[in-house]
């Protein structure tokens, strides 16, 4: 058999490869800028802080627990009077489930006077959905869920948007010069709601 360590093979598909990876390089490290990416991990039900721990990260693991710490006590943790700093309330429990929830943290040792980032990352994860599993314990951990609520919020690719500018394009031509905003939206909203329904009726 000959030997083709040597040989090189597609030149072009090589040069694609190695110009692909270094765009992501390019933003990959940019995630160091921002605090989303370690939010992100951290407030979801399956990873959570053990996700460095597991995935042997070093020294980043330290530094990203730090960057959510900051955002948890600047922007979401309670102050001394009890009120969150940002975020309105999801909703009013009602009697029944204002008993359940003091049952669940007295078990859990969730209180006012606790850290739920704290109690939230030690706990065992769980393999679910986080947007999911966030809408269902947002009671146990009233400003956890706001914090989770917001950065899970965040789109992870811009690709959403850059299709609506283009589809935007189609639906104002010329001669609908004087279509407003709020007709602009409402088409934009039916066509996308039609094209999920019709792609889940198929399903």
């Amino acid at each position: 058999m000959a030997d083709t360590t040597n040989k090189k093979y597609f030149p072009e598909l090589a040069h694609s490869a190695r110009a692909a990876y270094k765009k992501l390089s390019d933003y990959y490290m940019r995630t160091d800028n921002s605090p989303i990416y370690s939010v992100a991990i951290a407030l979801h039900p399956t990873c959570r802080y053990d996700y460095w721990k597991k995935e042997e990260w070093g020294e980043f693991e330290e530094s990203a627990k730090k960057a959510v710490r900051q955002v948890w006590v600047e922007g979401y943790k309670p102050r001394a009077h009890g009120v969150s700093s940002v975020g309105p309330p999801l909703s009013e429990p009602s009697s029944l489930n204002r008993s359940l929830i003091r049952l669940v943290r007295s078990k859990t040792h969730i209180s006012n006077h606790n850290d739920e980032l704290e109690i939230f990352a030690s706990s065992d994860t769980v393999l679910q959905a986080p947007l999911e599993w966030w809408k269902n314990n947002h009671t146990l951990y009233p400003e956890l869920s706001k914090m989770a609520r917001d950065y899970f919020g965040i789109m992870a690719t811009s690709a959403p948007s850059e299709r609506a500018f283009s589809r935007a394009r189609g639906l104002l031509r010329y001669q609908r010069n004087r279509l407003g905003p709020d007709k602009i939206q409402q088409n934009m909203c039916l066509r996308t709601w039609f094209e999920y329904f019709d792609r889940n009726n198929k399903e």
